[in-house]
């Protein structure tokens, strides 16, 4: 049998993925079946906890370069 997410659940999800890289996204989803197994069912509370470990587990901060918006500051007196 196959877990069904409401459309609410499906938002949570799309809501998680959406500012990882395809390669994060397609890590964090593997990880998330893997996590529900078998299952049919699964509360809003559990998957949204679900979601967010497995967001920070795969999500990667941008690097900054050295561009001139990237420093602190300068004032001009």
């Amino acid at each position: 049998m196959s877990l069904i997410l409401t459309e609410h659940q499906q938002s949570l999800v799309l809501n998680a993925v959406r500012p990882l890289d395809r390669p994060q996204r397609e890590a964090l989803l593997d990880g998330l079946t893997h996590r529900i197994g078998d299952r049919s069912e699964i509360g809003d509370g559990e998957l949204f906890r679900l979601l967010r470990d497995l967001q920070r587990e795969h999500f990667q901060y941008p690097r900054m370069t050295g561009g001139p918006n990237h420093g602190p500051k300068q004032q001009n007196f």
